[in-house]
Order: C-alpha cells, then structure tokens, then sequence
C-alpha cells in the first residue's frame, strides 16, 4: 500500500472526498442489502393476477375442486393438496391433505391445516387471501395461489 503525501498527489481535500465517497458506498450497499433483505422475508404476500374488481363480482359454478401446490425453497419441492366444495360461492367443505416430506414441513402444515378451516368454510372464495399462518409463509403463499387457480377453473 502507497500513502501519498501532501504534495505527492493528494491534498487534504481530495483525501476527505474520497473518505466521503466510500462511506457513501458503504451506507448505499446496507441499506440495498436491507431492502432485500425485506422483499426476501416470511411476510411477502402473494399478488392476485386479477383485478379486485374482478375476483368479487365474479359467479362460480358449484362443485367440488381439487388442487395439488407445490412450494419450497432451495431444492426441496413440498407438496399439498386441497379440496373443497363450493356452492353459490361459498367454501362449505374443506380438506387439505399435507404430502411434505420434511418434518419441518410437516410441523408448519400441521399448524396451518389445523387453523386454515376456520378462515375458510363458510365464506365466499372470492374473500379468501390467507396472511401468514403459524409461521408457514411458503405454506400460505402456495395455499393462495391454489385458491386463485381454483377461482379460474371454478369461474363461470
């Protein structure tokens, strides 16, 4: 490492620019780290493809629909399935089948199919957009996008 000198190359002022600058750095890489960290974390929320709009006015066919997620992170896929009846838009029955493989898995699907009847049978499907349940983000956000896909197959 080379120090240059007053006189050398470097004054004082150009020397504080450039402590400056390098804090600057700093501070913009951990405020970008930070801010994906946030878009990264368990409480991201899945975006319907529809508009609001839409998915309230919307008529479906009554029947009993059956949907397989899949989800994971890294390079394990878990996998569920739910089925449920709809009549005049209202979930009347409700089965969610766990098929993880992992037990950490299992324990967050466990919680979540153990609290997901409550929020769901007895209300219209297109109500349902389910938060963060027992800490089972991957869990919840598959379980969204299945109600969604069940929306399409189900709209009249």
């Amino acid at each position: 490492m080379k120090i240059l000198y007053k006189g050398q190359g470097v004054s004082e002022t150009n020397g504080l620019l450039q402590v400056i600058a390098i804090s600057i750095l700093l501070i913009a890489i951990g405020l970008l780290t930070l801010f994906i960290d946030l878009n990264n974390s368990d409480n991201q929320e899945i975006l319907i493809t529809s508009s609001d709009k839409d998915i309230i006015n919307r008529k479906y066919k009554d029947g009993e629909y059956t949907y397989t997620a899949e989800y994971g992170a890294t390079d394990v896929i878990e996998s569920f399935t739910i089925t449920l009846s709809l009549s005049d838009g209202f979930i009347n029955e409700f089965e969610f089948i766990d098929q993880a493989n992992l037990g950490k898995s299992k324990k967050y699907n466990s919680e979540f199919k153990t609290a997901i009847s409550e929020k769901i049978l007895g209300k219209k499907i297109n109500s349902i957009e389910i938060e963060k349940i027992a800490g089972a983000s991957l869990t919840t956000n598959a379980f969204n996008s299945a109600i969604n896909e069940i929306r399409l197959e189900a709209a009249i």
